[in-house]
């Protein structure tokens, strides 16, 4: 049996004609379950304290793809239920915040949409190329202090 320095101590407690009935196969098992591992790296990895008066509070946020066993997950599942009053809270607050923010942002770039739209509305205007009033008459227009008036002038001309 190889040395770690867990085995020693751990091995150690256990009596001796215990240990003896272990297979070399169930030995190593034993020493790499209860050996350390070193932590994955995950690709999304958020810790966050949040700054709430007379309160230290945290919050992690891991990602990446799924190595567990579906036993592990079960497992989990039952020891860390998503269901809690914290949890619900929490999603509720989230969901909230994620609707409002995105009803603004829609809000908002609808409101732009119409301050953008062109005006349809006629106004009355002068016609500088229409320089005498028997031209001005004949399209239909007002001869008015010197220049030709068009009362229903669209911009989009």
């Amino acid at each position: 049996m190889s040395k770690t320095p867990f085995s020693d101590p751990f091995f150690a407690q256990i009596p001796a004609e215990t240990l003896q009935t272990f297979t070399p196969e169930q030995l190593e098992a034993i020493k790499y379950a209860f050996s350390p591992r070193p932590w994955k790296t995950h690709p999304v990895d958020i810790r966050l304290t949040l700054p709430i008066p007379g309160c230290r509070f945290y919050l992690v946020l891991l990602g990446g793809r799924e190595s567990r066993s579906p036993q592990r997950r079960r497992a989990e599942r039952s020891q860390f239920p998503l269901w809690t009053p914290a949890n619900i809270v929490l999603i509720t607050a989230f969901f909230s915040l994620l609707l409002t923010s995105g009803y603004a942002t829609v809000s908002v770039v609808f409101a732009s949409f119409k301050s953008f739209s062109l005006p349809t509305t006629a106004y009355p205007t002068s016609l500088p190329w229409i320089t005498n009033s028997e031209q001005c008459q004949k399209s239909n227009r007002t001869w008015s202090e010197g220049q030709c008036w068009d009362s229903e002038h669209n911009p989009l001309f």
